[in-house]
C-alpha cells in the first residue's frame, strides 16, 4: 500500500509513540527476538499491506524475511507477542490451501486501557468452522484404533481437511475397511460421491452444456484414458486461458471442445472483473452459496484460480452443510456422520435409510439451483465381525 507524504507523516507518528510506550513498558517482557519483529518486521507488512495497526496476513516466511529472522523460529516469537501486544490467528499448513498466519498490532489506546479487542475478520465459512467443532468433539473407530480423533483443518474453499491422523490421504480401499470395523451389525457403511460435481458447477456458471459425458467424450477423440481426460479438461476451467491451451491439443479435440473453451474464457473474465480489490480489500470470489474466498495479500492469482475456488468452494457449501444436517438428525433417524473427504461423505446406517441421506445431499444441491447426482457405495459389517458385539458406530467417550 502505498501513502502519499501526509498519510506517511500520520502513520510514522503513530507508530513512534506505540513503539516508544512498547519498549518503556514491556522491554523486560519480551525476548529480543519477539521485540525486533514487533518493532521493525510487522510494521514493515503493515505499510505494504493494510495500514498502522491493521490487519495483515502473512506466512512464516514473509515475516521471517521483514524482520531479518530465520522462519523457523518465528513461531515461538508469534507465541510470545499473542494477546500481550498483538491479535494472532496462527495459521494451519494444508496442501493446496494454505491458510496464512492473520495479526494485528493493538493500538496504543487498547495497551493503555488495558482493552484489548478482537478485530481479525475470519474468512473461513460458517459452515466449516460449525462442522469443524462437530469433528473436533468426536471420535470413530478407524481399523484397530477404537478412538480415533483427528485434528480438523479449513482449506481456503471451505474444505474440511483431516490431520494427525491425515485418514482422508489414505487410499479409497484403506479407508472403507477402516471404517468397517466400526459398524454394528446390520449396519452399513455409505460412501455417498457427488458424480461429476466440478464439470456439472461449471457447465452450470458458464451457461454450456455438454451432450454428453465431457471425460469420455476426450478420451474418445484422443485415444488417452478416463483419468488423462478428466485431467485435461478440468485444466481448461482452472488455467489462465482455456483457448490457449487447446492450440497444443489434436484438431479434432480442439474444434470440439472450443465453444466450451471460449464460453470459459468470457466467464473466468467475468469472474475477475468483479472479484477486483477496491481500497483494502482483496481480490476474491463467491460460491454458488455464497461464500466468499479472498486471496492472500501480495499472492499471485490468475483468472482459473477463482474459478477453482468458486467451484472447489461450492462442493463444500454443498458437503458441509449436508454433513451438518446428518449430525442434527443423528438422534432421531438413528445414523452417524463419520467424515467428508472432498465432494463426499462417509455415514454409518441402516439399509432401509440409504435413499434418505441420499436425498439430504441432493436436497442441499438443489437449494443452490443444482442438480446433482450422487453415487452410493455400501459395504456391510466384516463376517470376521459379525461373531463379536462391537460399538463402534456410537461415539467413543
Amino acid at each position: 500500500m502505498k501513502l502519499d507524504t501526509k498519510s506517511r507523516k500520520s502513520y510514522y507518528d503513530a507508530n513512534e509513540k506505540l513503539e516508544n510506550y512498547v519498549r518503556m513498558y514491556y522491554r523486560e517482557q519480551l525476548s529480543n527476538g519477539a521485540l525486533q519483529l514487533y518493532l521493525f518486521g510487522i510494521p514493515r507488512l503493515e505499510r505494504e499491506q493494510s495500514g498502522h495497526c491493521r490487519q495483515i496476513t502473512a506466512n512464516y516466511q514473509t515475516l521471517g524475511r521483514a524482520a531479518f529472522k530465520s522462519p523457523t523460529g518465528i513461531r515461538k516469537l508469534l507465541d510470545e507477542l499473542n494477546s500481550v501486544l498483538c491479535e494472532i490467528v496462527i495459521g494451519k499448513p494444508i496442501k493446496d490451501g494454505k491458510c496464512a498466519t492473520v495479526l494485528r498490532r493493538y493500538t496504543l489506546a487498547e495497551l493503555k486501557e488495558n482493552k484489548r479487542k478482537s478485530k481479525i475478520v475470519s474468512n473461513k465459512p460458517h459452515h466449516a468452522t460449525e462442522l469443524s467443532e462437530i469433528l473436533e468433539s468426536r471420535t470413530f473407530v478407524y481399523g484397530d484404533k477404537q478412538s480415533c480423533k483427528p485434528y480438523w483443518n479449513i482449506a481456503r474453499t471451505g474444505r474440511v481437511i483431516s490431520h494427525k491422523p491425515n485418514v482422508q490421504s489414505d487410499s479409497k480401499r484403506d479407508r472403507i475397511e477402516n471404517l468397517r470395523q466400526g459398524l454394528d451389525s446390520g449396519y452399513l457403511l455409505f460412501d455417498f460421491d457427488l458424480k461429476q460435481a466440478d464439470p456439472s458447477i461449471i457447465q452450470h456458471l458458464i451457461s454450456y452444456r455438454f451432450d454428453s459425458d465431457p471425460y469420455k467424450k476426450l478420451s474418445t477423440i484422443t485415444g488417452i484414458t478416463r483419468a488423462e481426460a478428466k485431467h485435461e479438461v478440468n485444466k481448461l476451467a482452472y488455467c489462465k486461458s482455456a483457448v490457449a491451451v487447446l492450440k497444443y491439443w489434436t484438431p479434432e479435440a480442439r474444434a470440439t471442445f472450443l465453444p466450451y473453451a471460449e464460453r470459459l474464457d468470457t466467464y473466468k473474465q467475468l469472474l475477475w472483473i468483479n472479484g477486483k480489490p477496491k481500497g483494502r480489500k482483496r481480490r476474491h470470489t463467491e460460491t454458488m452459496g455464497g461464500t466468499r474466498i479472498v486471496a492472500d495479500r501480495g499472492s499471485r492469482v490468475h483468472k482459473g484460480q477463482l474459478l477453482c475456488w468458486q467451484v472447489q468452494g461450492t462442493v463444500a457449501d454443498i458437503i458441509n452443510t449436508a454433513c451438518i444436517e446428518f449430525f442434527k438428525r443423528e438422534q432421531s433417524e438413528g445414523w452417524r456422520l463419520l467424515f467428508p473427504e472432498h465432494d463426499g461423505v462417509y455415514v454409518a446406517g441402516l439399509p432401509e435409510q440409504e435413499d434418505k441421506l441420499r436425498d439430504v445431499i441432493i436436497k442441499t444441491a438443489q437449494k443452490l439451483g443444482l442438480n446433482l447426482s450422487v453415487d452410493v457405495k455400501a459395504y456391510p459389517v466384516p463376517k470376521a465381525q459379525l461373531q463379536t458385539k462391537h460399538t463402534g458406530i456410537r461415539q467413543a467417550s
